[in-house]
């Protein structure tokens, strides 16, 4: 996605491949849909709103053309979620499993996210975590205006995911390692 960012290339064909394997082995896989809706809105703000953030990099493809193919991955990842032993039922999957008390009061990894976990007795566990935000802000920060919505809305979706529950952490740094590596890149 970022690939088709930056150069109007990129292998969309295989993220629906990627679903299939996802939706067969992790409850996360509803990101899967979201990712390409994310890099939609993301470009749409790039478009629409120039001055507010002028960023950089630009997909050299017609904006309405880059839109359509990243709507039309988005669809073609929901239609891969299908592909799996609960059908349909694979959507709802991820928010019934994250409704669960039994989930939500006894097991860590699906607690919010804490003061206790950042500086308390789960430090030792988060402190990648706390330097990869560190490290993202501050990007964010020397990148300015410059900065492309697209990593804003990536590093804001997931920071406020990991709010919720931090065994999204992994997903959040797959998520916004390449923004964050890209805004430290003049340093």
């Amino acid at each position: 996605l970022h690939r088709f960012r930056t150069t109007g290339k990129g292998p969309l064909w295989a993220l629906p491949l990627l679903q299939v394997v996802w939706v067969n082995s992790h409850g996360s896989h509803i990101l899967g849909v979201a990712l390409p809706l994310l890099f939609v809105a993301g470009e749409a703000v790039a478009r629409l709103r120039p001055r507010v953030l002028t960023p950089v990099e630009r997909c050299p493809k017609p904006p309405g053309r880059a839109a359509a193919e990243l709507a039309g991955t988005s669809l073609a990842c929901a239609a891969a979620t299908t592909l799996n032993p609960q059908g349909l039922a694979a959507f709802a999957f991820p928010f019934q499993v994250a409704a669960l008390d039994v989930y939500l009061g006894r097991i860590g990894e699906w607690q919010p996210l804490s003061l206790e976990l950042l500086a308390g007795f789960g430090a030792r566990y988060t402190w990648p975590f706390s330097v990869l935000v560190a490290l993202g802000l501050v990007g964010l920060i020397l990148r300015g205006r410059r900065i492309h919505p697209v990593d804003l809305l990536l590093f804001g979706v997931f920071l406020a995911l990991v709010a919720r529950g931090v065994r999204l952490i992994p997903e959040f740094a797959i998520a916004t390692l390449p923004g964050t590596f890209l805004h430290l890149s003049g340093l």
